[in-house]
């Protein structure tokens, strides 16, 4: 067989350019890893990390509302029924976020049974978004058995906060939605200025009234 022989020229070309193509290798694998880990594997939504990096812009919108979703009865679900309905209920609970969010709306798992999502919303529109949502993760089924969980859902409108930042937005949320599932759950609850408090969700209990809460339809 004939041997292929290049020029000198070629070859000081090729030998430099065979670095150079390893490093794009090397670049796109590391892209590629690094998208996967912004990913929750069960889900498909952003992880916690991914979804604190992608959330902030939508949050700066004057319309801006974050929401944070916290399963309830979720352990003695999974308890009773193994993990695989466990598993069924936590995709589910991602597709139907997902779907409500929007394609603009960025979601995310935050850990366990605990989801987040960033949207923009009309002042005027939250409320029946919010009921929407609580609606339609309520009643689960699994294999044909009804499952004894809903959500307890809160939410905040960035742009209300004394001092907007991510991580202010996210301590509402979550001290609004705590308040909801303090009233049983299956509720969603939108943050007024108790719950901006810096410790308010050490401070809720059942004995205060359910101001701003509102069951799911």
């Amino acid at each position: 067989m004939p041997q292929l022989t290049l020029p000198r020229q070629h070859r000081t070309v090729l030998a430099a350019a065979l670095p150079l193509s390893a490093w794009a290798v090397h670049t796109g694998v590391l892209t590629a890893r690094l998208r996967a880990a912004r990913r929750d594997p069960l889900t498909g939504v952003l992880t916690r990390h991914g979804f604190e990096q992608a959330a902030r812009r939508t949050l700066t919108h004057p319309n801006g509302l974050l929401v944070f979703v916290d399963l309830d009865r979720f352990k003695q679900v999974n308890d009773t029924h193994g993990h695989a309905a466990g598993d069924a209920i936590l995709t589910r609970t991602a597709t139907a976020l997902t779907v409500w969010a929007g394609p603009r709306g960025v979601v995310g798992r935050f850990g366990g049974d605990e989801f987040t999502a960033a949207l923009t919303v009309r002042p005027d529109g939250i409320f029946a978004r919010l009921g929407a949502l609580a609606a339609a993760l309520a009643g689960p089924t699994w294999e044909g058995l009804a499952l004894d969980t809903a959500a307890s859902v809160g939410a905040v409108r960035p742009a209300e906060l004394p001092v907007p930042s991510l991580s202010a937005a996210l301590a509402a949320a979550d001290a609004a939605m705590y308040e909801a599932k303090q009233h049983g759950g299956n509720l969603w609850a939108l943050a007024d200025a108790e719950h901006m408090h810096p410790n308010a969700a050490r401070r809720w209990d059942r004995n205060r009234p359910a101001t701003t809460t509102r069951r799911a339809a």
